[in-house]
């Protein structure tokens, strides 16, 4: 899962300096009411927004499982705190936080791709106009899957079922 977040992470910093070519100077970076964009910045400023924000998330997304690792217990709040940052568990649960993260990550990017997408075609029209029924689809899809992403983190910290072993 890694490399695939990271191979769209750089597929969006990718898109964002390739639209540097085909984009009108300012181009429309913000859409409101009647779909029509509000906000404008360079092409060159647009590339150098996104691919910040792009670096800083995988950042994030990448120093959470060694924070997991190294940080005191009482630092986080999760369920069975106790049984899941004990240091026979640290491991388990870092590699839990890494695949829970790097799901979001994935997630957000493909958005992020049909952001960009939206926004390249909304400024080839004059004026820039962007598909709002398109982008709230894909918006949702993504609040949906965050919404599954999170149930399943919140579930997988429940304790263990004892054996029959343990219980004797």
């Amino acid at each position: 899962m890694r490399t695939l977040f990271l191979l769209l992470c750089l597929a969006n910093i990718a898109v964002a300096v390739g639209m540097n070519w085909w984009m009108p100077d300012p181009m429309g970076t913000h859409f409101g009411a009647g779909n029509q964009a509000d906000g404008f910045m360079s092409p060159a400023g647009f590339a150098v927004f996104i691919s910040g924000f792009v670096a800083l998330f995988a950042t994030g997304v990448l120093i959470v499982p060694w924070l997991v690792r190294v940080l005191p217990a009482s630092g986080w709040r999760m369920p069975n705190r106790e049984f899941w940052m004990s240091e026979e568990n640290r491991p388990r649960t870092a590699r839990r936080f890494r695949s829970f993260f790097e799901s979001v990550g994935i997630a957000l990017m493909l958005l992020f791709l049909l952001i960009q997408w939206l926004t390249f075609h909304a400024n080839r029209t004059a004026p820039p106009q962007i598909n709002m029924p398109i982008f709230w689809c894909g918006f949702v899809g993504f609040l949906a899957v965050f919404a599954m992403l999170m149930v399943r983190f919140y579930v997988s910290f429940r304790l263990p079922k004892k054996t029959d072993a343990e219980i004797q």
